[in-house]
């Protein structure tokens, strides 16, 4: 614990103790947080605890729990009374003002699914003469009857969704980009993005057919810039068989900092061809990137930025639902690179529940502002719009360096009602728009029109953040009500997802 507590907890106030959970000890860590100590800078701290705890005594924590200063128990002799604080945290009444569960870190006996056995004739008719009945239940169906009968809901793979949409509503918009001066530089209908995949599905296959007896499902790295070429060239993967693996582009003036994580992702999703464009290609065989990345051991780097118009013969068909749809790799909280392989039923589940939490139709308009290459943000960027078949306009989040208004200004224009972005956006508004909200008012930005702003994280709330976006921009129709926060984790990035409704004063 001596990971420099001065600043942020006591050092005589720590107490240590295990919890049975699953059958094993899991180690817990209360503290007493200084009151000088803001909420992020204590966060902070306890995410570098935890893999220093890691590495030193090669022990996973299973949670860090901070409370306020003098609030642990003590005993007579003046020390932190452990079995008390123990029982206070089981209760639930130790009240935490910060909290950083690490369950899958320290979890590794989790228990299988149960083998489905096969109920056949002989035990149905012994059953029905030990009960003397026959008993049934049923749960209430996620699906509403028009989703399972007409639209997305009848189907098990989101490419079968993008082709149904290309053949129904060829010329409904889906996707439009948003350049840095909030100009809509390009859009695309259901047809064009369909065609679109069909030509890089057939460009890929091509290209990494050659001697391979062997390619469907076998993993694809796409390293593409955010916008609509990435989910061209996703959908074009699946087209072919070929299991995605999203990947953040190198920035040219930051490659120490993004270099490492992209060789590391590389290494361990094992793929077979790096899908990109010539500009990144370029910035991943500089002499610049030599040190950080081999340009030997890189797969070999496919652009797509003139792929021929060559049709793909038909489209690959997935065995079962079950199969792998794509690969999320993300760097989490503490620091360490972790990949989830999601199926063809976990997106669609996904995609159903935003549908219907959110209430999206094709008529719908949404702005996105979130980096879009794992977790519930390439749901948002790539597949929900595929599935409801709703107009999402992207942003790229770095455009906010250079026009912090940008977001702000396209929800006005475009009369905006339910937007996402990221903790990222909400910070550079604050910081830079802060003290501007007079000019942002000359210039008719108007945010009354905002229903919902679902602000996307795999973190707790931030309270003060939040507040504070909601206060400085009240005065451009901005209401309380407005905001609310997603919860996820990298295995389920959905676990809590409420648009605000609007009889709540403030929704967190």
């Amino acid at each position: 614990m001596a990971v420099e507590p001065h600043s942020f907890v006591y050092r005589g106030r720590i107490t240590v103790f295990s919890i049975n959970v699953l059958r094993d000890e899991r180690v817990v860590v209360v503290a007493e947080q200084r009151p000088t100590c803001t909420d992020e800078e204590a966060f902070s701290w306890m995410n570098n605890v935890v893999p220093a705890v890691e590495s030193i005594h090669g022990l996973n924590l299973y949670g860090i729990v901070l409370v306020h200063h003098n609030r642990l128990p003590r005993g007579s002799n003046g020390v932190v009374h452990v079995q008390e604080t123990k029982s206070r945290f089981i209760d639930g009444t130790l009240h935490p003002v910060n909290l950083l569960m690490c369950p899958h870190q320290c979890i590794t006996n989790l228990p299988l699914p149960k083998p489905h056995t096969t109920v056949k004739g002989a035990a149905q008719l012994m059953g029905d003469m030990v009960t003397g009945r026959v008993a049934e239940t049923k749960g209430q169906s996620l699906s509403i009857p028009f989703d399972e009968q007409d639209g997305a809901g009848k189907f098990n793979y989101i490419i079968d969704v993008l082709a149904w949409r290309a053949q129904s509503c060829p010329e409904n918009v889906l996707f439009s980009m948003v350049d840095s001066k909030g100009h809509t530089t390009r859009s695309i209908n259901c047809i064009t993005l369909h065609k679109r995949a069909e030509r890089i599905a057939a460009f890929i296959v091509e290209k990494l057919n050659r001697g391979k007896a062997k390619i469907r499902g076998e993993h694809v790295a796409v390293i593409m810039p955010c916008g609509i070429d990435l989910v061209a060239t996703f959908f074009g993967c699946l087209y072919a068989g070929f299991v995605p693996v999203t990947i953040r582009p190198p920035q040219s003036n930051n490659l120490p900092a993004c270099l490492p994580t992209i060789k590391l992702t590389l290494e361990i999703s094992n793929v077979l061809g790096v899908l990109t464009t010539h500009n990144i290609a370029r910035i991943l065989k500089s002499k610049e990137a030599a040190p950080l990345l081999d340009s030997k051991s890189v797969p070999p780097l496919i652009e797509l930025d003139d792929v021929p118009k060559k049709k793909l013969e038909s489209l690959y068909r997935v065995p079962s639902p079950e199969m792998i749809a794509y690969i999320d790799f993300n760097v989490s909280t503490t620091g360490v690179l972790s990949g989830v392989k999601v199926s063809h039923t976990g997106v669609m589940g996904m995609c159903r529940a935003h549908q219907h939490v959110s209430e999206l139709y094709p008529s719908r308009e949404l702005a996105l502002c979130l980096d879009p290459y794992s977790g519930f943000g390439l749901v948002l960027f790539i597949l929900s719009s595929i599935y409801s078949g709703h107009h999402s306009y992207l942003l790229n989040i770095y455009d906010l360096e250079l026009n912090a208004s940008l977001w702000l200004s396209v929800i006005s224009t475009h009369k905006i009602r339910d937007t996402y972005c990221s903790y990222t956006a909400i910070e550079a508004c604050c910081k830079e728009l802060g003290s501007a909200t007079d000019m942002l008012k000359s210039r008719g930005v108007d945010l009354s029109c905002v229903r919902s702003c679902v602000v996307v994280g795999e973190e707790r709330p931030r309270l003060s953040l939040l507040s504070s976006f909601s206060a400085l921009f009240s005065p451009l129709g901005l209401g309380s009500h407005t905001i609310s926060t997603s919860f996820g984790c990298r295995v389920n990035p959905i676990i809590c997802l409420q648009v605000s409704p609007l009889h709540y004063s403030v929704v967190f």
